[in-house]
């Protein structure tokens, strides 16, 4: 796929080497973390699944994000401190309980589910459509703590679910992330991540983190007619629940390739709540409309901005206003 000649140098393509299972270094707060979505709309199932080794923290543990949609049901088992003593990793695989789930990469990226206490099952193979690519800085404040090392990919996802005795053939589109490093989830303020997919050409990952020191960062990126576009210029909107936690849809707009583009999302179904080391993360899978384009993905986002009593950040490409005085580049037009 070819990059756009503006953002040679920003988008960085990952080495197939780095998509090994890492050995932990000592600090407390290091993770490495597995992730996988899919959306299969034929058969009205999607998923969000994200493990995590944190062999350092809390005597040992590992997160555990088991999120399924599907007409049966929503399976959803998640755990932010489940035991881990770091038996379950190998050089190209990681498991997590006995055989509750695990990642196994050979080339492809391989998932497995057996979970007897909800009596569910998933054996799931992801398929890239390009080499994995990391869109985000890699500077201090926020990168350095919360989003180190990412690979991110779109694919398509094959494979079967089975919630309690009911079995669904999944062969739909998938996208992976995997990570690790340093991950410190409470100097998190906030972030939106609004993925999607139109079709195996035309697809974008985008995100924004509001560090706990006021940083903003944000990078989107745009596969469209055989080109790869990379932007910092996009903003997002997330609807929210009346608990101010879960999320329903959005909107995500930014301009690539001389073009601007507005992304609409409208929630598939109730959006998952997770908690982890003390932050609450939404996911919810979204239909996604893009002028008179329909294609699938996903609404993500943490909302901490009082940081307890402090002060939220606003900033100038905020839809709202936090300083006191006359501000004559808001009054309506």
């Amino acid at each position: 796929m070819e990059i756009d000649s503006k953002s040679v140098g920003l988008i960085q393509f990952v080495p197939d080497e780095s998509e090994h299972v890492h050995a932990p270094d000592p600090d407390e707060l290091w993770q490495e973390s597995l992730v996988l979505y899919f959306w299969d709309a034929d058969r009205q199932c999607y998923a969000f699944l994200r493990i995590a080794q944190t062999p350092n923290y809390k005597g040992g543990t590992a997160q555990i994000m088991l999120n399924i949609w599907t007409p049966a049901g929503f399976y959803k088992h998640t755990d932010d401190l489940y035991p881990f003593d770091g038996s379950g990793r190998k050089e190209k695989s990681l498991t997590i309980g006995k055989e509750l789930v695990s990642y196994t990469y050979d080339g492809n990226f391989h998932w497995k589910i057996d979970d007897p206490t909800y009596d569910v099952k998933a054996n799931l193979t992801f398929t890239g459509y390009h080499k994995g690519i990391n869109p985000l800085p890699q500077n201090d404040g926020i990168a350095k703590n919360a989003i180190p090392n990412h690979t991110q990919a779109y694919g398509g996802v094959k494979g079967e679910v089975s919630i309690k005795g009911r079995k669904f053939a999944i062969d739909g589109y998938g996208w992976r992330d995997h990570s690790w490093g340093r991950r410190d989830w409470l100097s998190i303020r906030c972030h939106r991540f609004f993925p999607a997919i139109f079709s195996k050409d035309i697809y974008l990952t985008n995100i924004s983190f509001v560090g706990s020191d006021g940083q903003l960062v944000k990078s989107a990126v745009l596969a469209r007619d055989g080109k790869m576009y990379f932007t910092d210029d996009i903003s997002f909107v997330a609807f929210m629940g009346e608990d101010a936690v879960s999320n329903c849809g959005g909107r995500c707009t930014f301009s690539a390739g001389g073009e601007k583009y507005v992304f609409e999302y409208s929630p598939i179904a109730k959006s998952s709540v997770i908690m982890v080391h003390g932050l609450a993360m939404t996911e919810g899978m979204c239909h996604v409309r893009w002028g008179d384009r329909k294609g699938l993905g996903l609404t993500e986002t943490t909302t901490n901005p009082h940081w307890g009593t402090a002060r939220p950040f606003v900033f100038p490409s905020s839809p709202g206003v936090i300083d006191n005085g006359v501000h004559t580049d808001v009054v309506p037009k």
